[in-house]
């Protein structure tokens, strides 16, 4: 039997036994290198993990599995954090008043930033055109520029 048929949570079945050390140990104060620490690796080592792929989608598994045993919700949290600002402005926090209101904002269901995301949708010739322009750009920068295509891109003016 090996180690990995010791390993109850499912979420982490995929990863080696260091990875599914580092996401418990992660899990616990969100702190890559503190858990890297109680893993026994070099406390540098806990971002390297943290990017890894299997590692983050584990990472987000284990906190959706705990979010939804403990209930929590977008509408709770959207609660909590309106109860969060009412009291900080109350104590005359104002600091934390506006962080709280920060993330309200930011979350999904609130959406109160939308005005600041850009959706650009480039079709086809546009993306083509982009990418010749990049290619003449690279040309120009390396002195390889064609002559003729010099000449082309250079407007002619006259003055009859």
């Amino acid at each position: 039997m090996s180690v990995k048929d010791y390993i109850s949570i499912p979420e982490l079945r995929n990863l080696n036994v260091g990875q599914a050390a580092f996401v418990i140990e992660y899990t616990k104060d969100f702190n890559p290198g503190l858990a890297a620490e109680r893993c026994g690796l070099d406390v540098s080592q806990g971002q390297r993990l943290l990017s890894q792929v299997d590692v983050k989608r584990a990472v987000n598994l284990v906190l959706q599995r705990r979010m939804a045993a403990s209930d929590i919700t977008a509408e709770w949290l959207l609660y909590e954090m309106v109860d969060n600002h009412k009291l900080a402005r109350q104590m005359g926090n104002l600091s934390a008043s506006n962080k709280a209101l920060e993330l309200i904002g930011k979350m999904a269901a609130v959406d109160a930033f939308a005005a600041d995301k850009i959706e650009l949708k480039v079709g086809e010739e546009l993306a083509e055109r982009l990418i010749r322009g990049r290619e003449r750009a690279r040309l120009r920068n390396t002195g390889e520029v064609v002559e003729a295509e010099f000449e082309e891109a250079t407007p002619q003016i006259s003055f009859l």
